[in-house]
């Protein structure tokens, strides 16, 4: 018994000192992280809804817009860091878009914004996609990860006015 108990009061007494190293500032709480989202515009600018999934028209192009934030802390204070984005955007299992990895330097709780154009061809109507977007360490660690589920739509068929057939 006497083992258990020095056992028992080595654990509480690790604990305590770490509390008191914490609150002294010694070992800083938090550490690297990051936020990121994904999101699709139009052509023309206008964010395409998110409706799991976001709806894509076959035959034109589209920007996919990468947001990350920094939200590493040190002894409860936001640092700067150097994060590295990826972007792939995947329809029917073929990359469509992989700009390869960007390194970046964001001060403490910045956010940058990254604009990636990508067209969708109309031999992709009716398939489904993801755009994936993710943030990692200066040594390669996943720190976070945003999907955007994509429907691709046919694009509509629009009949003319007047169609005339036939020889004058």
């Amino acid at each position: 018994m006497e083992g258990k108990t020095k056992g028992v009061l080595v654990a509480v007494l690790a604990v305590v000192g770490l509390g008191w190293l914490v609150s002294r500032g010694k070992v800083a709480p938090g550490g690297l992280s990051a936020g990121i989202s994904v999101a699709i515009y139009d052509m023309a600018g206008n964010l395409v809804p998110a409706n799991s999934p976001a709806t894509l028209v076959a035959g034109f192009w589209y920007t996919a817009r990468v947001t990350v934030t920094n939200t590493s802390t040190q002894g409860g204070a936001g640092v700067a860091n150097t994060l590295l984005t990826a972007l792939v955007v995947r329809i029917a299992g073929i990359e469509v878009l992989n700009p390869g990895a960007r390194s970046d330097y964001y001060g403490a709780s910045q956010a940058l914004q990254f604009d990636y154009s990508f067209y969708v061809d109309t031999a992709y109507a009716g398939t489904s996609g993801t755009a994936t977007a993710s943030v990692y360490s200066q040594t390669f660690a996943l720190l976070n990860t945003a999907v955007e589920v994509l429907d691709i739509a046919a694009a509509p068929i629009i009949p003319s006015a007047f169609v005339t057939v036939g020889a004058f």
